[in-house]
């Protein structure tokens, strides 16, 4: 499996980039002017970052945010877009504003939680996260990440309730599921982990990294044959998977290591 630090973070920012503000009307035409430019360059900007023109993105923010010098989620999308180019220091500082100007926003802070979290810094991560939530409780996106960082950080009892009250807000989304089967698995409840990568399963049943955890999964449990079976499945259909299924198959030892995501 992939050692991607924050594969599913990612995913993640594409929707708080998603994210659009309505101005009010001002008081002249002009500021009308810089409204509607604003967040024309705004949304030029998120479709940039779709593509992974981050660079792109980050001059079409910072110009939305030099006319329109209050417009909060300018400053929030150009802070993810930062993270997302590798400069999380940056980013978060940036988002730190965005906060400034809105301090009611639970996306700004989910972003800075999740920014945080890729830096490492879990305390701040966590205290983001958790302000994120309380601004909205029904936030899904908000407890996802919150659960995974506290999973991350060692607090496996926050990770739970947490993933379990993202799941309820979202039950199709399959990030939640993967975490909560990794947790359930470095716990040692091989059950409870298997079922929900079934879960998984069932809504994306082509989703190469789903089908690798799962058959991680039944190697911990010491269920080999079940991962034979999926091995020989993909070894037809994908060598690259089976060759690292195989590769699984025969190691001496399997864990989630602190630093792996799924």
């Amino acid at each position: 499996m992939r050692n991607n630090s924050s594969a599913a973070f990612l995913t993640n920012f594409i929707v708080g980039l998603l994210f659009f503000a309505v101005f009010p009307g001002g008081a002249s035409g002009q500021d009308n002017s810089n409204s509607a430019k604003a967040r024309e360059l705004n949304n030029r900007a998120v479709a940039l970052v779709g593509e992974k023109k981050y660079d792109e993105a980050i001059g079409l923010l910072e110009e939305a945010a030099r006319l329109k010098p209050e417009y909060a989620d300018a400053y929030m999308n150009l802070g993810s877009a930062h993270m997302l180019a590798g400069r999380a220091e940056k980013g978060a500082e940036l988002l730190k504003h965005s906060i400034e100007l809105d301090p009611k926003c639970p996306k700004a802070r989910n972003q800075l939680g999740v920014t945080y979290e890729k830096l490492g810094k879990y305390d701040l991560a966590i205290e983001s996260l958790k302000k994120s939530v309380e601004l909205n409780p029904d936030y899904a996106l908000g407890n996802f990440n919150l659960g995974a960082t506290y999973l991350w950080a060692g607090k496996s009892k926050l990770a739970e309730e947490y993933l379990a009250k993202a799941e309820k807000l979202d039950p199709y989304k399959t990030e939640v599921k993967r975490y909560q089967a990794v947790l359930y698995a470095k716990k040692g409840r091989y059950t409870d982990a298997i079922a929900k990568m079934r879960d998984v399963m069932k809504i994306t049943p082509d989703d190469e990294e789903a089908n690798l955890i799962l058959c991680k999964i039944y190697l911990m449990a010491n269920d080999r044959q079940s991962a034979l079976n999926m091995y020989q499945s993909f070894k037809a259909v994908n060598q690259p998977v089976a060759d690292q299924m195989f590769k699984w198959i025969f190691a001496d030892k399997l864990v989630f290591a602190n630093d792996q995501r799924p």
